[in-house]
């Protein structure tokens, strides 16, 4: 597992099209105390004439998160998917051929 966190105004985040399991999220504080669960916030590049990462900071300081707050991630990178099957092919490999050899041993117990 892999933890990633990007600021809250920062152009930096994560990549849609990288296929990532991503495993828990949400916005931790400058301490990094999770704040809420299952959500990420991103400020846009303008907001009506201000500017745009100072005025989004102002908004998100009015729901409590100051500075040093940031979004956060829990996942697998999309790359591992080929590690995880061969993985999980071997352990259901295993589990046949001890079914096997114990149906094999038990039959011939019973003749």
């Amino acid at each position: 597992m892999t933890p990633g966190s990007y600021g809250l105004a920062s152009s930096q985040g994560p990549n849609p099209a990288s296929s990532d399991w991503i495993l828990s999220q949400g916005l931790r504080d400058g301490a990094g105390k999770l704040v809420r669960e299952n959500a990420q916030v991103g400020c846009p590049p303008s907001n009506e004439g201000k500017s745009g990462a100072s005025s989004c900071l102002e908004q998100m300081a009015h729901q409590g998160l100051g500075p040093g707050s940031h979004n956060w991630q829990l996942y697998q990178p999309g790359d591992r998917f080929w590690a995880f099957q061969s993985i999980e092919t071997g352990i259901f490999l295993a589990l046949a051929a001890l079914l096997v050899f114990l149906a094999v041993r038990r039959i011939r117990h019973i003749a």
